[in-house]
């Protein structure tokens, strides 16, 4: 605004398509002519400001360089860029490729520029194109940041420039855009460099244009020369790139590629800019940080937060682009850091109505000055190691928020708590898949009796429904009749009848109808003569049959406040126990006459003092909300005691009620086409007065157009919800970037109290696969007894005493249509093994598929029938099998060394227990084990721990604590600090004291030892005294240990690692304890060692933690003692004395291997957290001789050359990957040398060393691999602090090891130590294992090449005295 635009020149030509008639090699020559997406014409020249003639460098960045513009230009035009300061031949400038949806795989690019190159004098230098890898000459590196896999690095060369020191010189060279590099892209930034270092590179005319020329020679875009810093090496062709006749006619633009898709173009701040971004308050800074997610160039930096709301604004433009019923996608990086010492602020998003972590807040103005606000929450966010969290969240643009005609629109990106500084990166805001253009046969466009207009429009909560999306037609009444009085639970909610009857009020308080409602409609209701905040209009709900248990209502309604005199009222819904603002209050009467009220606020309720506002939350009915309910009055109360109370518009809807058909044969043409049609007979009603246990997944279709998180979850994989569905319908789940088989969306089943011995439930759905690659449909074959590459079902029930049965549901009668939807049908009857005690939870992952592969899941349903078919029975052993397989990873080796290690099974199995029942039909399930069948090893060792230990070593694993000696040798920090405090409990010298706790785990870690002593089924006390401080004011800090999932109380943090690399999480809380804020307290907590630990537990970290961030936590007398003496013998289940006992003993991470499939996966690129199918680390106990087959004499000890640096050619056989490699002096312990490297861009840098010789790496061995290590920030030469108890970190060191195979196999396995202990200032040592599997060896070794790498971007790695030793 305020801005003068001056245009010139401007030109809208259609692009030339006559094509030469010579074919490149690199396209196959079968085709002479190229094709092209229709929409790749809409997309031209992706290259913004690259003549410079507007004298500046808008859209571009130095990189390891300055740069400026410079005249005269190309051809006497008035500018050229020029760069300076150039120290590599990397140096040049950047920008980032717009809009990325252009670069479809199999587009084909046409790349150039006009360049010269001089001296500081001007005099013109040269080069020799014709060098097959020059660096001399101008050339271009392309990096495309991944969201899956490993970044793409390549270099485009002209090597038929003719050049000419003095004159400008043309650079061309093309590229196609491969599925490779395609798939999971997440930006293009392209870098125009190239020239001797301290040259200066001059560019003018630089343009990425689609192109339909074919030049003569291969194109220089196939990096087919890569130099040794590529990583990814791409072919150089395009194999599904497949020339055809070129379109001919004017081109078709395809309907999403256009000004409206994404709306924020300058979310990712890589040129530096935020000058289209304001600040929402005044003396907030908003800036750029550098580095930005993922190490790129920036992000956009928020600080002086005094509140959650505070946050950067954007204006979204053009308003026009904003449609009634579009569906829009927002979504962004973020991370959260403490403005005042720099520390990572971690938050929960899980919380549904959040405000501590990263939000949107959505304000649009009408042109009559009436405001909407929506907040936009990811409940499903979680932090990756950095702290970086990916948010993702949907609305759908309705005519609330539209209003007489959108006017403005803003996005406050805001959230986290006051003093954070807000990152923010990769801001987008874009249209989702358009809606399809026939109303679905499942939603009616037209209700019943002149009722609202129903759509396939998502439902929102900016958005909730007039009607029931789902209404059957008048033409069949009988289908349902319970369904219509619970459409709207309350009625005359407009008052448009001009009264307010069915309303009363409650004692202190007076209501009437008003003669001015919302939106110039005739009546609202006016609350006056209010004593309290609590008073006001009161209504009954009814019939309370209507509120089925876990059914979820979106409750809203238009209100404003004012004095006596009229005047508007101001209230701040942001306080989370606001009282003078509206609110809604549930009273809610048990049969014995008790009242319970619940609180339902809006805290994201935008608030106008002169105008109406908007109340908008959800409420989910629970089983103990209804648990003998005998009425449920709602009062819309809120505001401050005399305060005048306005309201209109009520609703309390159901945002979605499935309604299956009585008879599918003969329902009408608009009833929903999604009602099964081959099951067992249903029960004639299905609606809201149905018992909950009828259909236990209500949104399975959704139509609700958005995921409920507290329902929904991605079980190690990335869902969102696309359209259309199936049937045509609104919408479907999906679920991708799943690189195992048992990747996929995950459901609670719940109440679990219908889960009784003996039901028998039917589980059915519609399904698609197809490749996330191509977008070609999947095919699988159903038949095979124990797939994996088919839809399945994979049910995960744990029962109240911990105990955990698996069941894997498949349809073996399925017939599988690879182009189309799919319908699965199973079984399953919940057995004796599953319940006893009781089950505590279900879920249910709906997975299955080749990895890569995306599925789409639609009409989900999981209820009981009173008819049992006999096709297809579920079967279900009847006890758990006597002997479970050892799984490691997805590696089982087929034999084993003559002298096994401890741990490691002498035989192996063949994928499933032994012990299954035999079962005679052929439409079999495949059962798992009812525990976890990864822990226990079917043949015991011989040397294997005694498993009933005795004597003094059990009988307190943590006697050796005692702080009065002042000892911590057997204690540390875990993220903070921790010392000593005095005096310590009851008068004694120290106890233990955390502080400097700027994280929710942050407190004291110790391991547990010896570890044979945690035999499966014993039960151990857990006992300590413990306080809390203020850590400013050492004032007691209160806390409610009532609250079984709170942090704001002491408990402790069992982190049991396992030797195949896998962990799992328990706590141990006391719910019991009488917290005094003023004095020490006594922590009494308990835990069942359960078939999950397993025997090859490599160790157990023990961390005591609790309390708000920045409390100091005191600890003394600590004991861990077995709960009835030293057992004799394993007991044979858990002590039924400690029912209460089950407090999450079951892994964070769900098991990746099962008997039944060990599919073998070959990595083509190095995934970012250690994969899960190859053993990361050795046995926890290990025999004291090492295996007849291990070769450990000569040459098989260390098969590192040059570990130290200190030989007379210390750096041969040592290479740079992605860095720069130099001798450091000293080295480790003061000797001479120690390897130095640097200019390191990724975690992944480092340097790299083949191993030798490989016959020593024979199957069954276990070899150590430990190296010292220290990093330095590169720019100031600081120690740098790393935390290497995070499970998959990057920010240490580890080792990225590469195995080659003879048949060119290529697998990835990185080796971290989790257990080390690291000193920012000085040498740390890093130490692991590895064992050689049958999967390891493969076919054979051509090579196997450790990577040694891990750090932050722009640290220095330094290393010295590696070692890898046989065990």
């Amino acid at each position: 605004p305020g801005s003068v635009l001056v245009i010139d020149d401007i030109h809208w030509d259609k692009l030339e398509t006559q094509l030469p008639t010579s074919t490149p090699t690199s396209i196959p020559s079968a085709s002479p002519s190229l094709s092209f997406s229709p929409s790749i014409y809409a997309c031209g020249d992706l290259m913004s400001n690259g003549d410079a003639e507007d004298g500046h460098i808008r859209s571009w960045e130095p990189y390891m360089a300055s740069m400026g513009v410079i005249a005269p230009g190309h051809d006497d035009s008035k500018y050229a860029f020029r760069v300076v300061n150039r120290k590599r031949w990397k140096s040049g400038i950047t920008a980032s490729l717009s809009p990325r949806y252009c670069l479809q795989s199999g587009s084909f690019w046409r790349v150039s520029f006009k360049a010269r190159i001089v001296d500081s004098a001007g005099n013109g230098l040269n080069c020799d194109p014709t060098e097959r890898s020059y660096t001399d000459c101008p050339l271009v590196v392309l990096v495309i940041q991944k969201n899956i896999g490993d970044d793409v690095n390549m270099i485009i060369r002209d090597h038929h420039m003719d050049w000419e020191p003095n004159n400008w010189n043309t650079f061309t060279g093309y590229l196609t855009i491969t599925p490779e590099m395609a798939i999971g892209a997440k930006s293009y930034k392209v870098t125009y460099a190239g020239g001797a270092r301290d040259a200066i590179l001059i560019l003018d005319d630089i343009a990425w244009a689609t192109s339909s020329e074919i030049p003569s020679e291969t194109p220089t875009g196939a990096p087919t020369d890569l130099p040794t810093e590529s990583h990814s090496l791409l072919p150089t062709q395009s194999p599904s790139f497949t020339p055809t006749s070129s379109p001919s006619g004017n081109p078709t633009v395809n309907p999403t590629v256009d000004g409206c898709y994404d709306m924020i173009h300058d979310g990712s701040a890589e040129n530096g800019d935020v000058s289209g971004w304001t600040h929402v308050i005044e003396n907030m800074s908003v800036g750029v940080y550098f580095p930005g997610y993922r190490g790129s160039s920036y992000a956009i930096s928020v600080g002086g937060k005094n509140t959650w709301a505070d946050g950067v604004r954007k204006n979204i433009t053009p308003v026009t682009c904003i449609e009634e019923g579009q569906f829009w996608r927002v979504s962004f990086n973020a991370r959260l850091y403490n403005e005042a010492d720099g520390r990572r602020v971690d938050c929960d998003a899980s919380f549904g109505e959040y405000t501590d972590c990263p939000l949107v807040w959505l304000r649009a103005i009408d042109d009559n000055k009436n405001t909407f606000n929506l907040i936009l929450r990811d409940n499903s966010m979680v932090p990756d190691d950095n702290g970086w969290m990916s948010f993702k969240s949907y609305f759908t643009a309705t005519s609330d928020m539209l209003g007489t005609g959108l006017s403005l629109l803003t996005l406050d990106f805001a959230g986290g708590p006051a003093g954070a500084v807000l990152l923010l990166d990769d801001i987008t805001m874009t249209r989702s898949t358009p809606f399809p253009t026939t109303t679905p046969t499942n939603a009616p466009s037209v209700s019943p009796s002149g009722g609202p207009s129903v759509g396939p429009t998502p439902f929102h909560p900016s958005n909730p429904p007039t009607g029931n999306p789902t209404v059957l037609p008048t033409t069949s009444p009988s289908l349902n009749p319970t369904i219509e009085p619970c459409r709207h639970l309350i009625n005359n909610g407009d008052f448009e009848i001009g009264d307010i009857s069915g309303w009363s009020t409650t004692e202190q308080s007076d209501a009437e109808v008003s003669f001015s409602g919302y939106g110039d409609s005739a009546y609202a209701m006016k609350s006056f003569n209010r004593g309290r905040w609590t008073d006001g209009p009161k209504y009954e709900i009814s019939p309370l049959s209507c509120l089925t248990e876990n059914e979820l209502f979106y409750i809203s309604f238009k209100t404003k406040m004012t004095d006596v005199n009229g005047v508007g009222l101001a209230c701040d819904s942001s306080v989370l126990a606001y009282q003078d603002c509206p609110l809604i209050i549930l009273d809610i009467t048990r049969e014995d006459g008790s009242v319970k009220q619940k609180y339902i606020r809006d805290n994201g309720m935008a608030w106008d003092v002169n105008g109406w506002n908007t109340f908008g939350a959800y409420l989910e009915v629970t089983p103990r909300m209804m648990q003998s309910t005998t009425s449920i009055k709602v009062t819309f109360a809120g505001a401050p005691p005399g305060a005048i109370l306005y309201l209109d518009n009520i609703t309390w809807l159901l945002p979605h009620t499935y309604v299956p058909s009585l008879n599918p044969t003969s329902n009408p043409t608009a009833a929903p086409s999604t009602s099964p049609t081959s099951l067992p007979t249903l029960s004639p009603s299905m609606g809201p007065t149905q018992d909950a246990c009828e259909q236990m997944i209500k949104d399975g279709d959704a139509e609700m157009g958005q995921i409920v998180t507290t329902r929904w979850k991605a079980h190690s994989s990335d869902i969102d919800i696309v359209a259309p569905g199936h049937g045509e319908s609104g919408y479907a789940y999906k679920a991708y970037n799943r690189w195992k088989w048992n990747n996929g969306l995950e459901r609670v089943i719940s109440p679990t109290r219908c889960l009784a011995e003996g039901t028998y439930w039917n589980v059915k759905f519609d399904v698609k696969l197809y490749n996330e690659a191509t977008g070609e449909g999947v095919d699988c074959d159903p038949s095979i007894e124990n797939y994996t590459d088919c839809p399945l079902v994979w049910a995960r029930l744990v029962g109240t005493n911990g105990k955990r049965s698996d069941v894997i549901l498949r349809d073996h009668d399925m017939a599988w249509d690879p182009a189309n939807w799919n319908t699965f049908v199973s079984h399953i009857t919940i057995t004796p093994d599953m319940v006893v005690n009781g089950i505590e939870s279900v879920g249910v992952v709906f997975a299955g598929g080749p990895p890569g592969s995306i599925i789409l899941l639609d009409d989900v349903l999981w209820f009981t029938t009173t008819d049992m078919p006999t096709s297809r029975p579920s079967v279900v052993p009847s006890s758990s099998p006597s002997s479970s397989p050892s799984i490691t990873g997805s590696a089982i080796p087929t034999a084993s060394p003559s002298s096994s290690p401890t741990g490691i099974p002498t035989s192996s199995p063949t994928g499933a227990p032994t012990s299954l029942p035999t079962v005679s039909p052929t439409n079999l399930h495949s059962i798992l084990p009812s525990s976890d069948p990864t822990a226990v090893p079917s043949v015991v060792p011989t040397n294997a721990p005694s498993a009933s230990p005795t004597g003094d070593q059990c009988v307190d694993m943590m006697r050796d604590l005692n702080a009065d000696t002042g000892d911590m040798s057997k204690v540390e920090p875990f993220v903070g600090k921790l010392g000593l405090s005095s005096p310590g409990y009851g008068g004694s010298n120290y106890a233990y004291k955390a502080y400097d706790r700027w994280s929710e785990t942050s407190g004291m870690k110790m391991n547990l030892l010896p570890l044979k002593c945690l035999t499966e089924g014993t039960t151990w006390f857990v006992n300590f005294k413990v306080k809390l401080e203020d850590g400013t004011t050492g004032d007691g800090v209160s806390c409610d240990p009532s609250d079984a999932e709170s942090t704001g109380c002491p408990y402790v943090w069992l982190r049991v690692v396992k030797t195949t690399g896998q962990t799992f999480d328990v706590n141990i809380r006391d719910d019991n304890v009488e917290w005094d804020p003023e004095n020490w307290n006594s922590f009494r907590g308990h835990v069942t060692i359960t078939p999950d630990f397993g025997p090859n537990i490599k160790t157990i970290h023990t961390i005591f933690t609790g309390g708000p961030l920045g409390s100091v936590l005191l600890l003394d007398n600590l004991s861990w003692t077995p709960t009835t003496g030293i057992p004799t013998a394993t007991p044979t289940g858990v002590p039924t004395t400690f029912p209460t006992l089950a407090h999450s003993i079951l892994p964070t991470v769900s098991p990746t291997d099962v008997p039944t499939m060990t599919p073998t996966i070959s990595h083509s690129i190095v995934p970012t957290s250690s994969p899960t199918n190859v053993p990361t680390a050795g046995p926890s106990e290990l025999p004291t001789e090492a295996p007849t087959q291990n070769p450990s004499s000569e040459p098989c000890g260390n098969m590192m050359i040059d570990e130290n640096g200190e030989s007379s050619d210390p750096l041969s056989g040592w290479k740079a990957v992605g860095s720069q490699l130099e001798l450091s002096s000293p080295g480790y312990g003061n000797t001479g040398h120690a390897y130095k490297t640097f200019n390191r861009w990724s975690w992944r840098d480092g340097v790299e060393h083949d191993l030798g010789p490989l016959r020593c790496l024979e199957e069954g061995t276990t070899w150590i691999v430990s190296f010292k290590a220290r990093l330095e920030d590169e720019a100031t030469g600081e120690g740098l602090y790393c935390d290497s108890s995070v499970d998959e970190y990057t920010d240490c060191p580890l080792v990225w090891l590469r195995v080659i195979k003879t048949n060119g196999e290529r697998s990835d396995m990185v080796l971290r130590d989790n257990d080390m202990v690291w000193n920012a200032d000085g040498w740390n040592t890093f130490k692991t294992h590895v064992a050689i599997t049958n999967e390891f060896l493969g076919t054979g070794l051509k090579y196997v090449r450790p990577i040694f790498a891990g750090g932050r971007t722009g640290s220095a790695l330094f290393l010295d005295d590696f070692m890898w030793i046989p065990e």
